[in-house]
């Protein structure tokens, strides 16, 4: 990528391919950076040809990794790319502290884990991933036994909320336990984004978190990562109710480039226009609105109020045509940039669809992601967009969170999802690297969701795409959490 910036420039294809649009341009920002290195502080680092380890630490790492040396528990408020996990890391590994790190799933960390087992080779440390899936490849006593001595002698122990409560539920009841010998030294744990949890789920976390601390890890402190929490500081007394100890919450900012976003409109608007204005006394004896009136005046008005006056016009028995966005002819020219695009479907049927399309013009430099395909293929298809054999990769949700594969230079929407929260979500998949000056969005509306919002007028997406972040909220006074761990003591 010269410069990193897109080789393919989405607005000069749009206007090749003579679809109509509209482009709204989102200013860089960047986390202020200290004069620590990680390999200041991790010396282990100095060889390894890592990336990371000339790399200054971020305000917040560097604030997270102070916290904890003075013995407090954290919570880090921060945007996704932002480093997060590196920020506990580097306290953990330097410190020697028994880490557990517990992931909403597994299967959309793949990037973490990656990384963390990356650093343990580099480091000398042990990391282990257990789950159910992992736990059930065990056949003979004999292979339990070897993976519970490697959990046991672990420096690092990954897993997931499922695996734990079953763990916990089996430590309660004296049955055998995979994690218990980690669990009873345990110095550190960490929750990993937070805002994946719904209400429910929240309150069963909040009381395995309790129930460790009294019961089972003494000693153990607490990491809770989030990019949208709002009642920090409620999280943050609970915390320092289970431990005794000072919890403190950090804020950052997430580092993004300088991104263009495009709204597909559709194709020959003109003449569209010039036809359906024709019928203009209709829509004056129909009552339509100044706005819809307004439109059939102005061709700027008009491309504003789109799918408003589209909807008059068929509610009027109007014949009007459907518009054409021919996506495919655009993702098609995204194979050949240097830059990962990443296309975002509304369904896998429709993933698979356009996945299909797209190889039948470019062949293998185009695949789909998705939670039906087997781990190992997910796996491969991740590692070939890493090297760059892979140029656009088609998914519906599995790699909205926790999948870095950092050459993402845009993100394509086929249909928007209904919530803020994903939308915001899938585009933090792009730009995650300093090297990367420009990101492009390219939104090509095709949902009864993007319809809705655009017969609203197009003023109404754009306020919907600036809208700030869904905020999480957490109760940690909720009386779920008294019944689950009343439930979990009984189990015993």
């Amino acid at each position: 990528m010269k410069g990193g910036r897109p080789l393919i420039d989405t607005e000069r294809v749009l206007r090749e391919l003579g679809l109509e649009f509209y482009k709204r341009v989102t200013e860089p920002t960047a986390p202020k950076r200290t004069n620590v290195r990680f390999s200041d502080l991790l010396p282990g680092l100095s060889a390894s040809g890592l990336e990371i380890a000339e790399k200054r630490l971020y305000l917040h790492q560097f604030r997270t990794v102070a916290a904890l040396s003075h013995g407090k528990n954290v919570i880090l408020r921060s945007g996704t790319g932002s480093g997060k996990t590196e920020a506990w890391f580097v306290y953990a590994a330097k410190a020697g502290l028994r880490t557990l790190a517990v992931y909403p799933t597994l299967a959309l960390s793949n990037d973490q884990i990656r990384r963390l087992r990356t650093y343990c080779d580099v480091l000398g440390k042990r990391a282990v991933v257990v789950d159910a899936p992992r736990k059930s490849e065990i056949s003979g006593r004999q292979e339990y036994a070897k993976l519970v001595s490697e959990v046991a002698s672990a420096d690092f122990v990954v897993t997931n909320p499922a695996f734990l409560l079953n763990e916990l539920k089996r430590i309660h009841s004296k049955r055998a336990s995979l994690l218990r010998s980690f669990l009873e030294k345990m110095d550190l744990m960490v929750i990993d984004d937070l805002d994946f949890y719904d209400p429910r789920s929240l309150a069963i976390l909040l009381a395995m978190v309790s129930l460790l601390r009294e019961l089972i890890a003494p000693r153990v402190r607490f990491v809770v990562t989030t990019a949208m929490l709002k009642n920090a500081d409620d999280l943050a007394r609970f915390l320092s109710d289970v431990t005794g100890l000072e919890t403190e919450v950090i804020d950052g900012e997430a580092f993004s480039p300088t991104n263009y976003t495009f709204v597909v409109l559709g194709k020959d608007l003109r003449r569209l226009w010039e036809s359906i204005r024709s019928h203009k006394a209709r829509f004056e004896e129909s009552g339509a609105g100044p706005d819809v009136i307004s439109a059939l005046e102005d061709y700027a008005e008009f491309r504003r109020n789109l799918y408003k006056v589209l909807e008059v016009a068929r509610a009027i028995g109007i014949e009007v045509e459907e518009l054409g966005h021919t996506y495919v002819d655009v993702l098609e020219r995204y194979a050949d940039d240097e830059g990962l695009t990443i296309v975002f479907t509304r369904s896998i049927a429709k993933a698979e669809e356009v996945a299909r399309l797209l190889r039948e013009r470019v062949g293998d430099r185009v695949a789909s992601h998705h939670h039906l395909l087997e781990k190992r293929l997910r796996e491969e298809v991740e590692e070939r967009a890493r090297r760059g054999e892979v140029k656009v990769l088609v998914s519906p949700r599995t790699l909205a969170q926790g999948i870095d594969i950092g050459t993402v230079i845009r993100t394509v929407h086929i249909g928007l999802p209904e919530s803020l929260r994903e939308f915001l979500q899938k585009e933090g998949r792009k730009g995650r690297r300093e090297g990367i000056e420009r990101t492009e969005t390219v939104i090509f509306p095709s949902s009864s969701w993007d319809y809705n919002l655009l017969r609203r007028g197009l003023d109404a997406l754009i306020a919907w795409l600036e809208l700030p972040r869904e905020k999480v909220l957490v109760n940690p006074n909720n009386k779920y959490v008294t019944l689950v761990k009343g439930l979990l003591k009984l189990s015993s």
